[in-house]
């Protein structure tokens, strides 16, 4: 038994050293916070991904002065969000993979993508709004913000997400075929060095009328078309398949993520991110999923 343990371990080491040899070194990471409960959950995905990645990570919080601070309150005051920060990180530092912590007197519109740059941070993990679609927006102002400004992919919590599955094993990326589609798998394969691993591509068409006899080839175009999304090594490391589902693009994708027990939904959020992000597909997906959604924007 401990050899076949033995062997399982090495089995895996190799495979996650070809993995990274495959899609470049491990990404950066870093998690927002707001030392709201949904945050912390953030911060605690960051941590675990971090871990298993065996990457670096960073804690940060963007602190904009108030408009009549003086000095000496707004030192205050980031010493003090830089106490609290310290002590959130020490909580994520087992394992010796203790955060770099960040407390930003500045607003994210000012500071967040230099910031990003200086850092060399892949990925931004953040939790979205409590708010259900009768009480509040789905992406809370911050989230909105951070997400019509970062040039990183960001790896969001919805309001519905339970505790996330670590490592990610199964990843579901929702196409719509364009030129940023394989951009938004790319940017999610280096998530997943766990063996075992499984990549679906959905592509969501209109509802399909009863009488539409062309409905059949163009699903098979679409996802020959799909296929050419994947990049080839993808296959050697993971299971790779692709499906066409007809109805309302973020009820289809999320019912497959379900079915398919996905880890993580891919959703590549086109360019500028404002326009197609914040519009009704992103909000109603993390509304309805219980996992993270990785929304990257074209290249």
């Amino acid at each position: 038994m401990a050899i076949i343990k033995a062997q399982a371990e090495l089995n895996t080491t190799t495979h996650a050293v070809a993995h990274r040899r495959a899609w470049g070194p491990p990404p950066v990471l870093a998690a927002l916070t707001d030392f709201s409960p949904r945050a912390t959950e953030a911060v605690k995905l960051c941590a675990a991904l971090a871990a298993q990645l065996e990457t670096s990570w960073h804690l940060a919080h963007f602190m904009p002065p108030g408009p009549r601070s003086s000095l000496r309150e707004s030192h205050a005051a980031v010493l003090a969000q830089r106490q609290r920060l310290h002590q959130l990180a020490a909580e994520f530092a087992a394992g010796g993979n203790a955060p770099v912590v960040h407390c930003e007197p500045h607003s994210l519109a000012a500071r967040l993508n230099s910031w990003v740059r200086e850092n060399g941070i892949s990925v931004i993990v953040l939790a979205s709004s409590n708010g259900s679609e009768f009480e509040a927006p789905v992406l809370g102002r911050v989230a909105l913000e951070v997400l019509r400004l970062a040039q990183v992919p960001l790896l969001v919590l919805g309001p519905g997400s339970q505790t996330p599955r670590v490592p990610i094993r199964r990843l579901l990326c929702a196409t719509d075929l364009q030129p940023g589609a394989k951009a938004a798998v790319c940017a999610a394969l280096p998530l997943m060095v766990a063996r075992n691993g499984r990549v679906l591509l959905v592509h969501v068409a209109e509802p399909r009328p009863d009488d539409c006899r062309a409905c059949g080839t163009g699903a098979a175009d679409a996802a020959a078309r799909m296929w050419e999304v994947l990049p080839p090594e993808l296959r050697f490391f993971h299971d790779a398949e692709v499906t066409v589902r007809f109805g309302q693009a973020a009820d289809a994708v999320v019912a497959a993520a379900h079915g398919d027990a996905s880890d993580l939904i891919v959703v590549g959020a086109g360019a500028p991110r404002a326009g197609a992000a914040a519009g009704a597909m992103l909000p109603a997906v993390l509304r309805l999923s219980t996992c993270p959604v990785l929304v990257a924007a074209d290249a």
